[in-house]
């Protein structure tokens, strides 16, 4: 009897992310004209960085700073973009580099707290204070959620 072997190639580990990543944007309600755009973005970032942040974490961020996926979100404090970073210049024209940009200022956080998320998301959201603490647990329990799916 002949054995088969299953190999899985890059391009189907790809694909397989890519239809993740989608379905995730689309159990948040992103708008649907957005969804393309949004996936290649997440995709990109979570397959390029160093420090393990995968599509999970920048999903739940994403959606934390806004739930409707404006590309040139602004919040209260002037952060802008998708995942609300400070002297974001491409807010709305490259989304890519908007989530690369956060993804690099959370990979820095991580260093300064030796891979502790918790606290690297506490100083991604504004520093040590309550207020961004509480966006860090949110965010925390957001990725759980999306980590199950």
């Amino acid at each position: 009897m002949p054995y088969t072997i299953n190999v899985i190639t890059q391009k189907d580990k790809s694909l397989e992310l890519s239809k993740n990543i989608e379905k995730k944007l689309k159990m948040y309600g992103a708008p649907k004209s957005k969804i393309i755009v949004l996936t290649h973005a997440v995709k990109v970032a979570s397959t390029t960085n160093l420090s393990g942040i995968n599509h999970n974490w920048i999903l739940a961020i994403i959606h934390t700073e806004d739930p409707e996926f404006k590309l040139n979100a602004q919040s209260p404090k002037g952060y802008k973009g998708l995942m609300g970073t400070p002297g974001n210049k491409t807010t709305g024209q490259y989304p890519d580099v908007d989530i690369l940009h956060g993804v690099h200022i959370l990979e820095e956080k991580l260093t300064e707290t030796n891979g502790n998320m918790l606290n690297a998301l506490t100083l991604y959201e504004g520093g040590n204070n309550p207020s961004a603490r509480k966006h860090a647990i949110v965010i925390c329990q957001d990725y759980q959620k999306l980590a199950k799916i």
